[in-house]
């Protein structure tokens, strides 16, 4: 994923899921920003079989964060 798709899903998502005034929406796409930055960094530098134990173990934390 470029970055130019990571800002552009953050204004996407900032913009129709969020119900923010305009400065609301501006922080909400920095901070997506900064975080997806943040996991693919992360993710960067560990082995490939611990990426997706961390990918699944985020999933299932949200997942029980929906209920």
């Amino acid at each position: 994923m470029e970055r130019e798709d990571i800002e552009k899903a953050a204004l996407e998502h900032a913009m129709n899921e969020t119900g923010l005034d305009y400065i609301g929406e501006v922080a909400y796409e920095n901070g997506f920003v900064s975080g997806a930055e943040w996991m693919i960094d992360a993710l960067g530098k560990m082995q490939p079989t611990e990426v997706w134990k961390e990918i699944t173990k985020r999933a299932r934390v949200r997942s029980s964060d929906d209920k």
